[in-house]
């Protein structure tokens, strides 16, 4: 998808950065899509037989900002998630699931 913050390239991305400031991680084009395939995904490993307190969602960068974003509003607690050179994306989004505070 284009990426705004590299000149409108595109390139492989799980959403749509704006720039590197905190107010331009408001601005997540397309992270509700990338979250909903993330979720199908657990989802998957989970109707095969794997339990979600064996599953950990992990990633760097972009990949750990949505690994975060994703894991910490889930309806299950997760056995982990990992957040390589990461951060917050959408905060303004974020409803962090009871319980996982």
């Amino acid at each position: 998808q284009k990426v705004t913050m590299n000149m409108g390239m595109a390139m492989p991305s799980w959403y749509d950065i704006v720039g590197l400031d905190k107010r331009s991680n408001e601005f997540c084009k397309g992270i509700e899509e990338s979250q909903s395939r993330l979720i199908k995904l657990v989802q998957n490993e989970i109707d095969v037989g794997i339990s979600h307190n064996r599953i950990v969602l992990a990633g760097f960068s972009q990949g750990g900002a949505l690994s975060l974003y994703t894991g910490m509003q889930l309806d299950m607690p997760l056995a982990g998630i990992v957040v390589m050179s990461g951060y917050l994306p959408h905060e303004s989004g974020f409803k962090i699931t009871a319980g996982l505070e």
